[in-house]
């Protein structure tokens, strides 16, 4: 969970502030520039992460009270989950 999401946020937070100085010649971003790259590279890395989240969970789930053995494995529940909750 933690090092999908920091990778791909700080990827994507340099990513998309090199983008900007593209457009924008100035020495620095405004402070309101650095919040919506930021917070749209905060977005990214929740996106991609937040799958990887979900199984981990079920896959500590399984086998405990109320809840059975429906895994065979990481890639097994990652394809459960995406067919039957999208």
């Amino acid at each position: 969970g933690c090092i999908p999401y920091a990778g791909i946020q700080r990827v994507s937070y340099d990513w998309l502030k090199k983008k900007y100085f593209l457009f924008d010649r100035s020495s620095s971003a405004s402070v309101s520039v650095n919040f919506g790259i930021g917070l749209l590279s905060s977005c990214l890395g929740m996106t991609a992460s937040y799958p990887l989240m979900v199984v981990r969970t079920k896959l500590q789930m399984q086998g405990t009270p109320g809840h059975p053995r429906n895994f065979d494995g990481t890639w097994d529940c990652l394809c459960q989950v995406a067919r039957a909750e999208g």
